[in-house]
């Protein structure tokens, strides 16, 4: 072992040349680059345990965001035919009955489905979580 003018690197190098070890260089359809990358990482030091959790966790993020991104999309939706809901029954109410255009059936169902929509617990945890 070398202590004096001498790194770990040198010796694995050494170590390396006196076993008469020399990798194979082939193209193998890009190991040979992967196998670069990575002895230049284990070169340079960094810890490749830890570059592999940073990159799991941006995996993980990337995937959050997707299925909030998707939450939205379908929170606004909903919203968006509540509103239009709201309108098309609140035109119908008011204006003259040779206006109307729904049938008393069809007024009931619009009236019941806007009250579950407008007071569902759903809508109103996702909205206060998020202006929180």
């Amino acid at each position: 072992m070398e202590t004096q003018g001498g790194s770990a690197k040198k010796m694995q190098t050494s170590e390396a040349e006196e076993i008469g070890f020399e990798p194979d260089l082939s193209d193998d359809g890009g190991g040979v680059v992967m196998a670069q990358r990575e002895a230049a990482k284990f070169a340079s030091g960094d810890n490749l345990d830890k570059d592999g959790k940073a990159k799991e966790h941006n995996r993980h993020q990337k995937f959050r965001d997707h299925v909030n991104l998707a939450a939205l999309v379908i929170f606004w939706a909903i919203v968006g035919c509540v509103v239009l809901g709201l309108i098309a029954f609140v035109f119908h109410l008011l204006a003259p009955e040779s206006w109307h255009y729904l049938s008393e059936d069809q007024q009931e169902k619009l009236q019941t489905l806007l009250g579950a929509a407008l007071l569902s617990s759903a809508l109103t945890q996702y909205a206060n979580k998020r202006m929180a």
